[in-house]
């Protein structure tokens, strides 16, 4: 008898720290009950296999001077859900943060043309709360005067070479 209930122990305790294991957080955020409205929407952390973006990120319709020239990152964060064929419902996106109207346009322009691999629960796909992120470096201007140097022959020399933008 002692040597069932010890394996019964045994038992219990292992399940138990399964269990623990199989908790994760959540990277996402919660959904709001407009999203829930049609359907159940879920975190990343709820769902058996998140969704993942398929391809590579399409190409933002924006002129970079128009961002500035303070040499920094323009950050764009948003929120919306991903539907069971793997694309966004626009009518779910919502910003987050945004450091420019007109890059925060830019990416929602794009936001039609991805495409996720959709999350999976129980081996069906279903809606999927996601945070996207775009950052771009805005140009660097010179800020030096351009030297001009006289040789014997007066020939002018080349500008000296200009700054790169920063990579964000």
């Amino acid at each position: 008898m002692r040597a069932f209930l010890w394996v019964l122990a045994l038992i219990l305790a292992s399940t138990g720290a399964g269990a623990a294991q199989e908790t994760r957080k959540c990277a996402g955020v919660a959904p709001d009950s407009v999203w829930l409205s049609i359907g159940p929407a879920y975190q990343d952390c709820e769902v058996d296999k998140p969704a993942r973006l398929r391809g590579s990120e399409p190409r933002l319709d924006l002129d970079p001077v128009r961002l500035g020239s303070d040499s920094s990152c323009k950050r764009v964060t948003l929120v919306f859900v991903v539907d069971p064929r793997g694309s966004v419902e626009l009518a779910s996106v919502r910003t987050m943060a945004s450091d420019h109207p007109e890059l925060e346009a830019a990416v929602r322009a794009t936001l039609a043309h991805l495409k996720y691999a959709p999350a999976r629960k129980a081996h069906y796909p279903v809606r999927q709360v996601m945070e996207y992120s775009r950052a771009v470096a805005t140009p660097q201007v010179a800020a030096f005067p351009i030297k001009v140097i006289h040789y014997p022959t007066d020939r002018l020399r080349a500008d000296p070479p200009r700054p790169r933008p920063k990579s964000c």
